[in-house]
C-alpha cells in the first residue's frame, strides 16, 4: 500500500487577546524572529513552517495554507495546509483565475471575502473534498518583485468586526518574508545546478585535451621512429 505523504508539521502556538502594546511588541518580536531565520538558515521548509506558526499566533483563523505555483502548468498546489481536513488538499490543484485563490496569483492582490456565499469568484469543490465549510477567506500573494509565487490563504478567521486592517499589514508582511524565503531557496537551486554543470564541463574538457594530448604524442612518436628508420 503506498504511504499518504503527510503535509510538513506546523506547530498551532495560539496567542490569547493582548493589550495593543503588548502585541506591537510582539508583533517587533516575530519580524526579528524571521529576519533571523532568513538570514540563518538554508532550509527553506523551516522558514516557512515559523511563517506559518506566526499566522496561527496572531491570526487564530480555523484552517490555512500557503499555496506556490507550478509555472510549467500555471497551476497552484497546496504546499503547507493546516487545520481541519488539511491532508485532503495535498493532491487539490488549482488553476490559475479559479477561485479566490486563483484570482489571487492571477492579480496579484489581497482579497478579503467576509462572505463567501455573495462572492462569485468562490470554488466550492474544495470544500466538497475537504468536507468542510468555508464562511470566509483572506488571501493575500506571495509576490516577489513583478512575480507571484504563491498565495497564503486564512479561512474562516473573519469576525463579526471584519478583518482588522491591522491584521491584514501583519499578513501581507508575512507573505513578504514567505516571498523572500522561496527566492533565496532557487538561487540556492540555480547555484547548485550551475556548480554540477560547471564541474561536468571541467571535467569533460580535461578528458578531451588530455586525449587530444595523447594522441598528438603518440602521432609524433610514430613519425620520429619512420624519420630513424629511413636513415
Amino acid at each position: 500500500m503506498e504511504e499518504v505523504k503527510q503535509f510538513p508539521a506546523v506547530e498551532r502556538r495560539r496567542n490569547l487577546a493582548v493589550a495593543s502594546g503588548q502585541r506591537e511588541k510582539g508583533e517587533v518580536a516575530v519580524f526579528q524572529e524571521l529576519g533571523k531565520a532568513l538570514t540563518s538558515s538554508l532550509e527553506l521548509d523551516q522558514v516557512l513552517r515559523t511563517i506559518m506558526e506566526k499566522i496561527d499566533e496572531f491570526l487564530r483563523p480555523d484552517n490555512w495554507s500557503l499555496l506556490l505555483l507550478d509555472e510549467a502548468k500555471q497551476e497552484l498546489y497546496f504546499e503547507l495546509a493546516v487545520g481541519k481536513a488539511s491532508q485532503a488538499l495535498k493532491d487539490v490543484r488549482i488553476k490559475m483565475g479559479q477561485g479566490i485563490a486563483g484570482w489571487v496569483a492571477q492579480h496579484g492582490e489581497t482579497v478579503v471575502v467576509p462572505d463567501t456565499t455573495k462572492d462569485t469568484r468562490f470554488f466550492s469543490k474544495v470544500d466538497e473534498k475537504t468536507k468542510t465549510e468555508t464562511q470566509s477567506i483572506v488571501a493575500v500573494p506571495v509576490r516577489f518583485r513583478d512575480t507571484c509565487l504563491g498565495v497564503i490563504e486564512l479561512i474562516n478567521c473573519i469576525g463579526p468586526e471584519g478583518f482588522d486592517p491591522r491584521d491584514l499589514k501583519l499578513l501581507e508582511a508575512l507573505a513578504d518574508f514567505a516571498a523572500i524565503a522561496l527566492e533565496n531557496a532557487r538561487h540556492v537551486k540555480r547555484i547548485h545546478e550551475l556548480t554540477i554543470t560547471d564541474d561536468t564541463w571541467v571535467l569533460s574538457w580535461r578528458r578531451r585535451f588530455t586525449g587530444r594530448s595523447a594522441t598528438t604524442t603518440n602521432s609524433r612518436s610514430c613519425s620520429l621512429t619512420w624519420t630513424i628508420s629511413s636513415r
